[in-house]
């Protein structure tokens, strides 16, 4: 339940300084090594591996995300009291990323992820955005707006794929918008949403917005998720891509959430929505829940879930490959309901470290992305962080998307 680390404390822009980063990563290194509490403990991404100390030599930037504003034009139920009012940078936010240029990395992995507050608030964002884009090059480029203010930038970006939008929704009538996102203009933020689309499609690809849906315990109705499918076939957002989160402070859901989250998931596919996921707030939790409904034929008596799976012949057995050959795709023969129950069997795995990964440690065999194209397997992603980054990759290789198993059965 903890948030992100600290490494400094920033009162003026000379405080932003890279030998102060270093010695303060350092610090958490060897606490994370000599089993100190520290920011990091407690952590479920956290993982041993051989780490050598930072120095000027090797440090590395491979992502950056600015969220140097703390002003926002919203006030989410879910957010931090902390962005209702806000606070302007006390440094310069150009400065800064000029600064730290020098030590981008070297590789093609590098990434920017904009948020804030309201990113299109920070002051002069637009040619912040613009230029640092264009010098940064960045291989992937995460906007996080809640679309209330028009960026042409971002529209330009989006045209020239050079961004991912994501905006959240959270509700399908004006009331409930008003309700969890603190303000009215639901349609306006719709409207916004449709002008970037219909300026950036691309016919035969994914699109480069994602609109997000915060689960509350207000928000998962059936009246609500009714309306809210409803406004985007009204504004013709179905092939915008769809990412179902949950409230980051609460830890787990409960059976009828769960239920819920799952009939809303369905709902979207029926709709027509080809990619739909749960992130990483709402994918583990899911996961949790998913065994034990199982396990009392909780979903035999839901019509909508039950046609679902048997439309999908879950029944049958099926041979898959698994995208991920890290921690969270091996821990999925242990913990995945369908692959434990033999419903789903694990031909093979695809991971693009496939050759660090293929060691004499391994019992598992591992193969590149581009081997998909050599069968016919259904194919599971085992991760929810990079979700929609792995299915854009697989789509790209030439895969059709059928093959690509919906995400509820991870």
């Amino acid at each position: 339940m903890k948030g992100d680390v600290k490494i400094l404390n920033v009162d003026k822009f000379e405080d932003i300084d890279v030998d102060r980063i270093i010695q303060s990563k350092n610090d958490l290194l060897n606490k994370i090594n000599n089993g100190i509490e520290n920011d990091c403990t407690g952590c479920p991404y956290l993982v041993k591996r051989d780490w050598d100390e930072i120095n000027q030599k090797n440090f590395e930037v491979k992502h950056i995300s600015v969220e140097s504003t703390s002003v926002c034009s919203m006030k989410c139920t879910y957010c931090s009291e902390m962005y209702y009012g806000g606070l302007k940078p006390n440094y310069d936010t150009n400065k800064v990323l000029q600064n730290l240029k020098k030590y981008k990395t070297k590789g093609s992995d590098f990434e920017f992820s904009w948020g804030g507050g309201e990113p299109t608030l920070l002051e002069d964002f637009e040619n912040i955005f613009k230029n640092n884009t264009n010098e940064y090059k960045p291989q992937k480029n995460f906007v996080y707006s809640n679309a209330l203010k028009y960026s042409d930038q971002i529209e330009k970006f989006l045209k020239e794929n050079k961004v991912l939008l994501i905006t959240s929704i959270d509700a399908g009538t004006p009331g409930m918008f008003k309700q969890i996102r603190g303000v009215k203009g639901i349609y306006k933020v719709l409207k916004n949403l449709k002008k970037y689309f219909d300026n950036s499609y691309r016919p035969g690809k994914l699109s480069n917005i994602i609109i997000k849906y915060i689960v509350t315990e207000q928000n998962i109705t059936t009246e609500e998720i009714d309306s809210f499918i409803e406004l985007i076939k009204e504004y013709k957002l179905e092939k915008c891509s769809f990412q179902i989160s949950a409230d980051f402070k609460n830890e787990n859901l409960n059976k009828s959430q769960t239920i819920n989250m799952i009939e809303f998931f369905i709902k979207l596919k029926n709709a027509g929505v080809n990619l739909v996921y749960f992130d990483y707030h709402s994918a583990p939790k899911i996961r949790k829940q998913v065994n034990t409904l199982f396990k009392i034929n909780e979903f035999t008596k839901n019509k909508l879930i039950n046609n679902y799976f048997e439309s999908n012949k879950i029944s049958s057995k099926k041979d898959i490959v698994v995208w991920g050959a890290g921690d969270t795709g091996r821990l999925i023969k242990s913990n995945n309901y369908f692959i434990k129950n033999k419903i789903l069997d694990i031909k093979y795995y695809v991971d693009r470290k496939y050759k660090e990964l293929n060691n004499s440690k391994s019992q598992i065999k591992i193969k590149p992305p581009p081997a998909l194209r050599n069968d016919n397997y259904s194919i599971l992603i085992a991760s929810s962080s990079y979700y929609e980054e792995i299915y854009s990759e697989i789509v790209n290789l030439g895969i059709k998307q059928d093959r690509i198993l919906d995400q509820i059965y991870c």
